[in-house]
């Protein structure tokens, strides 16, 4: 009986600690990949994969959650002010710029 509590136990534990592994806050899509080869062969091709795959990433951003998330460390680190209002003024520009060209497509269509 001892052993089979033992080994509940230990089951409720190993469960409860893989249920707690953190989840995947970044994603730098096949940023290194992509890097690495063109680092190691430097050329047109390998460079457009490259631009091609950090555009993607770019476009993947959400600004908002960004502002947020930006504003929060600012308020928990007062010293990061500065650069956490450039950061903020970037996230506004760039997400101004997705509506404008948003409505310059609808205005194609």
């Amino acid at each position: 009986m001892k052993k089979i509590s033992l080994l509940v136990s230990l089951g409720v534990v190993s469960l409860f600690f893989t249920a707690c592994v953190p989840q995947k806050l970044y994603n730098f899509g096949a940023y290194s990949k992509t890097l690495y080869a063109f680092e190691k062969n430097k050329n047109e091709e390998s460079l457009a994969r490259h631009k091609e795959e950090l555009e993607k990433i770019i476009s993947e951003c959400k600004e908002q959650e960004a502002i947020t998330l930006f504003n929060a460390e600012k308020t928990a680190y007062p010293e990061s002010g500065h650069l956490m209002e450039r950061l903020i003024q970037s996230a506004k520009a760039r997400e101004d710029s997705k509506e404008v060209s948003a409505r310059e497509e609808e205005v194609e269509k």
